[in-house]
């Protein structure tokens, strides 16, 4: 595990040297939340939309907002790596690809430092105060580590996809805008059906249930629910990664590298 340690410390001295990236990233953030702010002021003043006040939804997508932005899009080291062949000169070295993926998206902690800032400052200006309890608040740290694995494994996928497909921008577009429908309004917000698909895949468990659990800690059972369903996608994620880079290494082979 020493390597990768070391691919972790190296990624995070990379990130560190290029902080003005993130800088303006944190401006896009304060803008999302800011315009969606002004909405519910416009649309709820003191009114509530599917259960949840003003104050509930200015939270939940600063929290929603705070995992999208801390998921890097690792998809194109992946792919390019796939298409420009130098995936095959990692193969041969003392790795295992995904791990060596892993460890260098690791390195985003630079990245979720500097996101978590703007959440606290945009959350007590735009949202006010919020109560958490001590429970509340590790669930929350719990979750938001699944969401970022959640997210990371994906954009791994989606990167390995380049053995099969030369281009994969598309399919990452998709997923995107599967991921954008629980961003800015909860799950509650859509029609029984629609809740019954989105709960069905992957991408709903990336910002959904963190942000549920800030706003909305009424429900232990449900949330149990949706932590499990965090797991499992974990597992189910990691498998498929799996499979797709087996399938990759296979194909690298037939080829002669």
């Amino acid at each position: 595990m020493r390597k990768y340690f070391t691919i972790f410390k190296y990624g995070l001295k990379m990130n560190t040297t290029f902080m003005l990236d993130y800088f303006f990233q944190l401006i896009s953030f304060f803008v999302h939340v800011w315009v969606f702010n002004s909405l519910w002021d416009f649309i709820l003043k003191d009114g509530t939309a599917a259960g949840y006040t003003r104050q509930e939804l200015i939270w939940y997508i600063i929290m929603a907002e705070f995992v999208t932005y801390s998921i890097s899009q690792g998809y194109k080291k992946v792919s390019e790596k796939v298409k420009d062949g130098t995936i095959a000169n990692l193969l041969v070295k003392p790795i295992h690809y995904p791990l060596y993926f892993m460890a260098e998206e690791s390195a985003n902690l630079v990245k979720i430092g500097i996101n978590l800032i703007g959440l606290f400052v945009l959350g007590f200006m735009l949202g006010g105060k919020i109560t958490i309890t001590r429970m509340q608040l590790g669930l929350i740290i719990i979750s938001v580590l699944f969401s970022i694995l959640i997210g990371t494994i994906m954009q791994l996928i989606l990167g390995l996809v380049a053995f099969t497909m030369e281009e994969v921008k598309s399919l990452w577009l998709i997923c995107q805008k599967l991921q954008f429908l629980l961003v800015f309004v909860p799950l509650e917000f859509y029609p029984s059906w629609v809740q019954k698909f989105l709960l069905l895949i992957p991408t709903s468990y990336i910002e959904y249930v963190p942000a549920r659990i800030l706003v909305k800690f009424d429900d232990v059972r449900s949330i149990a629910m949706l932590l499990g369903m965090q797991v499992m996608w974990v597992f189910a994620l990691s498998i498929v990664s799996a499979m797709l880079f087996k399938k990759g290494v296979r194909k690298i082979n037939a080829n002669g590298g």
